[in-house]
C-alpha cells in the first residue's frame, strides 16, 4: 500500500512538471518582435518601426525534442535556431548554428579557406511569459546580466 502511494505521488509531479512544459510552449509559439535590451547601464528601446528582431518560435511537435525557431533582424536577413525548455518551464536554452567561412594564412602566404559551422547556445531565463508579454534575461560572456523584452505579434 505504501509503495503505491509513493507511485501516486511521482505520477502526480511528472504530470504536473509535464504539464508545465507544454503549456509554456504553447504561450511561446509564434512571433516576438523585441521591444527593449537591458543590461546594468543602459537600456536600448524599439518600437516596431525600428525594432531590431523579430524572434519566431515554431510549433513544437514533441516536447522532448528541440524545436525549431528563427530571429529575423532588422535587414531581413533570416538566423534559424533550435530551443528546448528545462521541465519546470522557467528557462529556455537557444542553439544557434551559423555557417561561416575560416581563412588561415600559412608562411609562404598562401590562403586556405575553410567552411566551418559555429555553435553557439545561449540558455535564458524566462522572467514572464504570457499571451502579450516576453521578458527573457541571461548572462552574457562579460558576466554582465541581460534583459531583453518582447511583445506578442498579433496576426
Amino acid at each position: 500500500m505504501r509503495y503505491c502511494k509513493v507511485f501516486i505521488v511521482l505520477l502526480v509531479v511528472v504530470f504536473f512538471s509535464c504539464s508545465k512544459e507544454k503549456t509554456t510552449y504553447n504561450k511561446l509559439e509564434g512571433a516576438w518582435l523585441m521591444n527593449s535590451i537591458m543590461d546594468q547601464d543602459s537600456t536600448l528601446d524599439f518600437n516596431e518601426a525600428d525594432t531590431i528582431q523579430t524572434w519566431v518560435f515554431n510549433i513544437c511537435q514533441n516536447y522532448e525534442d528541440s524545436c525549431s525557431g528563427y530571429i529575423q533582424e532588422y535587414d531581413g536577413n533570416i538566423n534559424t535556431f533550435w530551443h528546448n525548455l528545462n521541465s519546470s518551464g522557467d528557462q529556455i536554452t537557444i542553439i544557434d548554428s551559423q555557417q561561416t567561412v575560416l581563412t588561415s594564412i600559412d608562411e609562404d602566404f598562401n590562403i586556405t579557406a575553410i567552411d566551418t559551422i559555429i555553435v553557439d547556445t545561449t540558455i535564458y531565463d524566462i522572467i514572464k511569459l504570457n499571451a502579450k508579454e516576453l521578458a527573457l534575461r541571461y548572462t552574457n560572456s562579460d558576466n554582465n546580466i541581460i534583459n531583453i523584452t518582447f511583445d506578442k505579434v498579433v496576426d
